[in-house]
C-alpha cells in the first residue's frame, strides 16, 4: 500500500529521474531501459528506467528485475499520477514559482554531480595509526581520563563591610590547623557563621567556580580564600585519584572516524586548488547589496 508520505517520495524521485533522463538525452547518453516505454500520459512517456529508479531509491530494491510485475505496475501508476500533476501544475502555477522549482532541481542535480565527482577524484587517505595514537595521547580527557580530588571546604555565611575583615582573619587561621571540623566549631563560637564539608571534586553539588579552585589546588595544600556571592570559601585538597583513559583498543576506531573528515577535507582542498589553478574566475561583490 502506498501511503501519502511514500507517494510524495515517489513523486520527488520520479521528477528527478525525468530530469536525469532529459540531461542524458541532451548528452546523447542512453540510460538503461530509458527507451522501454511503460506508459504514456498526454504524449509524454514514462520509461522502465524511471520505474526501476523509483524502486531502487524509494523502495530500496537493488535488483528491480526480480521485483514482482504487479509491484512495478503500482509504481508505474504512481508515476502516471505524478506526470498528470506535473502537467497540470505547469499550466496553473505562476511562472516565478516554476522558475524557483527549476532552480532547486538544477541545484540538486549539481550537488549530485559534485558528490559523484568527489567520490571519484577526492578519495581521502585512511587516517594513519600514528595520527590515531597521537590524538589519543594528546586528548586523554576525551576518553575518560580525569583526576578526582578529595577535599575539605570551609564556607562562611554572607559577609558585609563590617564583618568581612574579621571573617577573613578567622578563616586564615585554617592554614596551620589540621582538623578543620574542630576549627569550624571554634570559629562558630566566635560568632561567625561557617560550615565545614568534605567530598570529591567531581561532585555535582559544587559550582564550577569552586570546582576550578579545588582542581587547581595541589594535594596537601590550601587554596586562597575566595569570595563568591558575599561568602568566603577555603578549600584543602587531601588526596587525588588519577583515572586513566579507556584502553586504546576500545577507542581507536572511534578516533579514526573522528579524524577521517579532516582527511576528506584535505583531499577536497587538493581538487579545489587544482581546478582553480587554470580556471577563469571573477567576483562581482558590489552586486551583493542589490
Amino acid at each position: 500500500m502506498i501511503t501519502l508520505k511514500n507517494y510524495i517520495s515517489l513523486f520527488v524521485i520520479s521528477s528527478l529521474t525525468v530530469l536525469v533522463a532529459c540531461s542524458g538525452e541532451q548528452d546523447e547518453v542512453m540510460l538503461p531501459k530509458a527507451d522501454v516505454v511503460i506508459a504514456e500520459v498526454n504524449g509524454e512517456s514514462i520509461s522502465l528506467y524511471e520505474v526501476n529508479e523509483v524502486l531502487a531509491n524509494v523502495v530500496g530494491q537493488k535488483n528491480p528485475r526480480h521485483v514482482d510485475v504487479e509491484a512495478k505496475k503500482k509504481i508505474a501508476e504512481t508515476l502516471v499520477l505524478s506526470k498528470l500533476i506535473v502537467q497540470e501544475a505547469k499550466k496553473t502555477l505562476p511562472p516565478e514559482v516554476l522558475a524557483q522549482i527549476d532552480f532547486k532541481a538544477d541545484y540538486f542535480r549539481e550537488q549530485q554531480i559534485i558528490k559523484t565527482y568527489l567520490n571519484k577524484h577526492a578519495k581521502p587517505k585512511l587516517v594513519s595509526n600514528e595520527a590515531v595514537v597521537k590524538y589519543y595521547q594528546e586528548n586523554p580527557g576525551k576518553f575518560g581520563a580525569k583526576t578526582i580530588k578529595e577535599y575539605e571546604l570551609l564556607t562562611t555565611g554572607e559577609v558585609n563591610e563590617q564583618t568581612r575583615e574579621n571573617t577573613l582573619k578567622q578563616l586564615n587561621t585554617a592554614a596551620n590547623e589540621k582538623d578543620w571540623a574542630k576549627l569550624a566549631t571554634h570559629i562558630k563560637k566566635a560568632g561567625i557563621e561557617i560550615n565545614y564539608s568534605k567530598g570529591k571534586s567531581d561532585s555535582q553539588i559544587l559550582t564550577k567556580n569552586i570546582q576550578t579552585v579545588i582542581n587547581s589546588t595541589a594535594v596537601g595544600k590550601n587554596s586562597r580564600p575566595i569570595l563568591l556571592d558575599n561568602k568566603f570559601y577555603l578549600a584543602r585538597v587531601t588526596s587525588e585519584n588519577k583515572i586513566p583513559p579507556k584502553p586504546f583498543k576500545d577507542v581507536s576506531l572511534k578516533i579514526q572516524k573522528m579524524l577521517q573528515p579532516k582527511e576528506l577535507k584535505k583531499s577536497i582542498d587538493v581538487v579545489r586548488e587544482g581546478l582553480k589553478k587554470d580556471a577563469d574566475i571573477s567576483y562581482h561583490y558590489q552586486n551583493l547589496s542589490e
